[in-house]
C-alpha cells in the first residue's frame, strides 16, 4: 500500500510545480492553468485539482513514506539464497554446451 502513496504523493508534486512555474499572482487564475496545462496531463477534477495544490509540505511526506516502505522492504522479504542442499538438484538439469 505504501507504493500507491507514494505515486500518489509525487503525481501531487508534479501537479504542484506546474502551478508553480506558470502562475503568475493577479494575472493568471488556477482554474487557467489547471485547463491549460494539468488537465491535460493529468485528468482529474477541478477540486481534485485544489485539494493537491493546497496540500502543505508534500516533500517532507514523501520522504516519510519513502522511509516507511524501505524499513517494510527490509523487515518482511526473505533474503533469496539458494539451500546448500538443493544445488545438486540445479545442476543435474544443467543443459550441456
Amino acid at each position: 500500500m505504501a507504493y500507491n502513496k507514494i505515486n500518489k504523493l509525487l503525481r501531487c508534486k508534479k501537479v504542484i510545480d506546474i502551478v508553480q512555474e506558470h502562475y503568475i499572482h493577479g494575472i493568471t487564475t488556477y482554474a487557467g492553468i489547471f485547463r491549460k496545462f494539468v488537465y491535460p496531463i493529468y485528468p482529474m477534477s477541478y477540486n481534485s485539482f485544489m485539494e493537491i495544490i493546497n496540500i502543505k509540505n508534500v516533500n517532507k511526506e514523501i520522504a516519510k513514506e519513502i522511509e516507511k516502505a524501505k524499513k517494510q522492504e527490509t523487515v518482511s522479504e526473505p533474503k533469496n539464497e539458494v539451500l546448500t542442499n538443493q544445488l545438486p538438484l540445479f545442476e543435474r538439469y544443467e543443459k550441456p554446451v
